[in-house]
C-alpha cells in the first residue's frame, strides 16, 4: 500500500490554499485603506467644523482660524498645518453668495477627502 499524496492532490491542496490566501489578504488590505481613509475624513471634518463655527461668528475668519488669509492650506501626513504643499491640500472657496464651501484633497492619492463641502452663509 502506498504512503503519501499524489501530484494532482498536492496542487489541488496549494491551489485551494493560495485561493483562500489572496482572498483573506485582499479583505485585509481593503480594511487598512478605508480604516486610513475613515481617520483621515474624520480628522478633517473635526476641521471644516471648527471653521464653519468660526465662519459663522465672524467676519474675518480666515484670519482668525488660520492667521492669515489665503484660499490654500497645506497639512502633512501627520495633519499638520505646513506652508508649502504637502499630502493634503484645503481649498476654501466663499462664493458670490457668501457661502462657505471646504474641500480637501489627497495629493499622495490623487482623491478628495472632502469635496465642495457647502457650509451655508456666514456672518
Amino acid at each position: 500500500m502506498k504512503k503519501g499524496f499524489s501530484l494532482v492532490e498536492v496542487v489541488v491542496a496549494l491551489a485551494v490554499f493560495v485561493v483562500s490566501l489572496v482572498a483573506i489578504l485582499s479583505c485585509y488590505f481593503l480594511g487598512v485603506k478605508a480604516y486610513q481613509k475613515q481617520t483621515e475624513y474624520l480628522y478633517f471634518e473635526t476641521i471644516c467644523l471648527d471653521i464653519d463655527k468660526v465662519y459663522d461668528k465672524e467676519e474675518d475668519w480666515q484670519v482668525l482660524y488660520f492667521g492669515q488669509e489665503k484660499s490654500e492650506y497645506y497639512y502633512n501626513s501627520d495633519y499638520q498645518l505646513v506652508e508649502t504643499e504637502d499630502k493634503y491640500t484645503l481649498s476654501v472657496i466663499n462664493d458670490d453668495n457668501n457661502n462657505l464651501i471646504i474641500s480637501i484633497y489627497n495629493n499622495n492619492d490623487s482623491y478628495f477627502v472632502i469635496e465642495n463641502l457647502n457650509y451655508g452663509k456666514g456672518v
